[in-house]
């Protein structure tokens, strides 16, 4: 009985590494890992335009997750947050990170315009 025990003991012992391991993201990294799922598929398109988009995308997502958690395994981190991406989610977070993507890009021009203004006035 004892020896049943210790065994019961040692495989208990075993799983918690494995249960303290289980990450909890931050709401907004798991997003962003939705979106690099979703904006990444774009990359293998034969379209040029959804190519770069693609490409761009998944630079940008990537970055924001690295950002936040520079320590993150990516790809455990891909793997969870990919089960629940069925086709409708698909097309939900394209529409959804896209909005995100042309945002910032419509800031990173902002930006650019006004350090260009700055440039000229210096002359």
């Amino acid at each position: 009985m004892t020896v049943r025990f210790w065994s019961l003991g040692l495989f208990a012992a075993a799983l918690v590494p494995v249960h303290a391991a289980a990450q909890t993201y931050d709401p907004a990294i798991r997003h962003s890992a939705r979106c690099l799922i979703v904006v990444a598929s774009l990359a293998s398109s034969e379209d040029a335009t959804l190519k770069m988009s693609g490409l761009m995308g998944s630079l940008f997502f990537a970055g924001q997750i690295f950002g936040a958690e520079p320590n993150i395994d990516l790809t455990s981190l891909m793997k969870r947050e990919a089960v629940d991406i069925d086709e409708r989610r698909t097309k939900e977070l394209l529409v959804q990170c896209g909005g995100e993507l042309q945002q910032r890009g419509g800031e990173i021009s902002a930006a650019g315009e006004a350090l260009k203004a700055m440039s000229r006035n210096a002359r």
